[in-house]
């Protein structure tokens, strides 16, 4: 236990171990965590949690763009040291098309939607990848059964292909909102989909391309469909509410 009248410099508030370097020899924490809290000392530990962030995105957005079905492939095999964490990858690049968006909106860039019953977010394709990655997973189980790839391998592959595209849509997004046609988008993105995870699965699989895109073909299309029933639901329902509020 911590004696609160012993010097915080030399012992580490977190385990009470000797402080002897910056870091703690025993449970790693910086040694200004066992000093009086400071903004300084905020701002640090966040300026610390991007930089480490910013060593592995690069490398692992550069990886995914070269060959992303070996970027998958290592991190699954445990050659992970120089790649981002998967479910991290995707978050900071679905955090960034919000804080994207947002910012485009504010600056005038686009205007907000003049429809009123629009629920669903401008980049909701990805969204739509993410909230069905892991039936969709379930699924690349089944479909690439013969590749012996358990389920949590196949969602590896999807969080990393997910957070690629959502990269992809992220530098479109500028774009997508000075094009009228959401059709000519949605083609667009299902044809980026498509061809990123087919050839990502080609490695990651060991599997002719063709074996590979007909499976992914029917895996998307299965899980987009089932998605895009669930989102016209919630769109229906959220209008119908809005309707009533406004006829009372």
């Amino acid at each position: 236990m911590h004696d609160p009248g012993q010097s915080s410099e030399q012992l580490c508030a977190n385990c009470g171990a000797p402080l002897s370097t910056r870091y703690c020899g025993q449970c790693g924490q910086h040694q200004r965590g066992s000093r009086r809290l400071r903004v300084h000392d905020i701002a640090a530990n966040c300026a610390e949690a991007i930089l480490d962030a910013e060593s592995a995105l690069p490398a692992t957005l550069i990886g995914l763009t070269r060959n992303p079905g070996k970027v998958c492939l290592d991190y699954v095999n445990g050659r992970r040291k120089h790649y981002m964490n998967p479910f991290t990858f995707m978050l900071v690049a679905l955090t960034a098309q919000i804080v994207l968006d947002a910012c485009l909106r504010w600056t005038g860039w686009v205007a907000q939607s003049s429809h009123e019953s629009d629920v669903l977010p401008d980049d909701a394709v990805t969204w739509i990848l993410f909230a069905v990655l892991i039936p969709l997973s379930f699924l690349w189980t089944r479909l690439f059964a013969v590749s012996q790839r358990n389920f949590a391998e196949n969602y590896v592959l999807g969080l990393f292909l997910v957070g690629q595209f959502a990269y992809v849509e992220l530098a479109l997004m500028p774009l997508s909102f000075l094009t009228a046609s959401d059709t000519i988008l949605s083609i667009t993105f299902s044809i980026i989909w498509l061809s990123v995870t087919t050839w990502a699965g080609v490695r990651f699989y060991s599997m002719p391309w063709y074996s590979v895109f007909w499976r992914m073909f029917v895996s998307t299309a299965a899980a987009l469909l089932v998605s895009g029933g669930l989102f016209l639901a919630v769109t229906e329902t959220i209008n119908s509410l809005r309707s009533a509020e406004i006829t009372r």
